[in-house]
This record gives structure tokens, C-alpha cells and sequence, in this order.
């Protein structure tokens, strides 16, 4: 019996990933939430952390209903703390 060639190898290895890929399913993006200004806007979206409580917690840029950020106007940089439930419910 010889041994297989690099070619061989290659065939082989590219095979597999086409019979890998023929059998998964696509994987598909869901949107939590959707921030509206009063609710917070801009998320830093890199810094979601996820509680031992299993929520995901994390800070807006902009928005917020505070009393004194709608007294500095619309570009105040107020922001939020949000906690969402896997579900997508925002505190």
C-alpha cells in the first residue's frame, strides 16, 4: 500500500469542508432592542457584560430621560446604564 500524495491530502481535507458545510444551517441575527433616545442611544456595544444572573449589562452614549440632560439640549452626552434580559426586556 503507498502512501497519499500532498495532493491527495489536500482533496481529501477540502472534501471534508464542503461535506461540513452542506450540512449546517445558517445562523441568523435576532435584534434585542432597539434604543430610542429615552431609553439611552449610541450603545457601546463592545462592552456588554453578561451577569452571573445571566442579563447583559451595559452603557449608552447618548439619551436618557434625566431632567438635566434635556435642560442642555439635544446633543447632551447624558447616557444610561441598561440591563436586558436575554429576551431582549430593558431595565
Amino acid at each position: 500500500m503507498t502512501r497519499p500524495t500532498g495532493i491527495k491530502y489536500v482533496c481529501a481535507i477540502l472534501l471534508f469542508c464542503l461535506a461540513m458545510t452542506v450540512g449546517m444551517t445558517a445562523q441568523t441575527f435576532t435584534t434585542l432592542l432597539d434604543f430610542n433616545g429615552s431609553n439611552g442611544a449610541d450603545p457601546y456595544y463592545g462592552s456588554l457584560v453578561q451577569g452571573t444572573d445571566g442579563n447583559l449589562y451595559g452603557v449608552t452614549f447618548q439619551g436618557g430621560v434625566s431632567a438635566n440632560c434635556q435642560a442642555l439640549g439635544v446633543n447632551a452626552r447624558c447616557g444610561t446604564i441598561f440591563k436586558m434580559t436575554p429576551d431582549g426586556a430593558l431595565t
